[in-house]
């Protein structure tokens, strides 16, 4: 089946890898997404709110009071490659298929893509903080949802996200408040499941460990614990642009794959090339603040 796989058409995959990557990303949801095609940055409207006036026949008609401005995202271009072996491929029942669930090719868009968020977060200015260093955060969510409201904003109340470490999970697990309909909206069997729903109006997202990066944290109290910089932020205060594929059609998804036959190597070279960027719009948006949290890192 291997023999084929240099002949083989790359767009019958395409729109179902891309579509894998977008489901396995954990913090695809808390940006606003612009496509890049291949260019070197986006430009991009940004909406800072505005005021209605009182008309008054025959007056001028004012400026609103807001504003359109534009930012500009750049972006970096990455690869994401592995090497597949003949036997390998066969041993594994490779298909193009089951590309994206047969190689770590996605696990590392998704990280990067993550990241990138992650980093635009943490250059960020201007952006609200918070330094709590709490163990019991229900109080800091609230003083967090009033500091959003009291914006001159328009920030939408479904469209929130809290970005907390996964080692935060038992301190939700462990509050009775924490998993009281009253405060969390809990689904049915979650807490078998790990799950939790929303708290105070925000959608929460316990961001596993990246391998180059992820949340920053440092040890606290003699190394018992950590102290971790989280990101509580709306759709709109987050700008990410990304494209697919060295040679992007107009779609931005022409070239995902690109597959080398190295003959000398047995086997095959398959890179997944892609670029993006992301900025923070609204800093006002966000709000940066600290938790505290176990130390469950088992590193030397």
């Amino acid at each position: 089946m291997y023999l084929d796989l240099a002949n083989y058409d790359m767009t019958k995959f395409v729109a179902q890898a891309i579509a894998q990557i977008r489901q396995k990303r954990q913090l695809a949801a808390v940006a606003t997404e612009y496509p890049c095609n291949g260019a070197a940055s986006v430009t991009i409207p940004v909406f800072s709110g505005g005021q209605a006036t009182r008309h008054v026949p025959g007056a001028d008609i004012p400026d609103y009071g807001g504003g359109v401005t534009k930012a500009t995202i750049g972006l970096a271009d990455w690869d994401a490659g592995t090497y597949l072996d003949y036997f390998l491929l066969d041993k594994n029942n490779f298909s193009y298929e089951g590309f994206v669930e047969r190689t770590g090719i996605p696990a590392a868009v998704c990280q990067r893509m993550d990241q990138t968020i992650l980093d635009a977060l943490t250059a960020a200015n201007g952006v609200p903080t918070i330094d709590s260093g709490t163990t019991n955060p229900l109080s800091l969510f609230a003083d967090i949802e009033a500091m959003m409201d009291e914006q001159e904003l328009y920030i939408p109340t479904e469209d929130r996200y809290l970005i907390l470490p996964a080692a935060a999970k038992p301190l939700f697990f462990t509050d009775d408040k924490m998993m009281s309909n009253n405060y969390v909206q809990l689904q049915l069997n979650n807490i078998s499941e790990g799950k939790i729903g929303k708290i105070l109006g925000f959608n929460l997202i316990f961001l596993n460990k990246i391998k180059w990066g992820g949340l920053e944290s440092e040890p606290a109290d003699c190394g018992a614990n950590r102290l971790w910089t989280c990101y509580a932020t709306s759709k709109v205060s987050i700008g990410h642009a990304a494209g697919y594929g060295a040679n992007r059609s107009d779609e931005g998804t022409g070239g995902v794959f690109d597959m080398e036959k190295m003959a000398h190597r047995g086997g095959y070279f398959i890179n997944a090339p892609f670029s993006d960027g992301a900025k923070v719009l609204l800093p006002k948006g966000i709000v940066r603040f600290t938790i505290k949290t176990k130390n469950y890192s088992t590193a030397a």
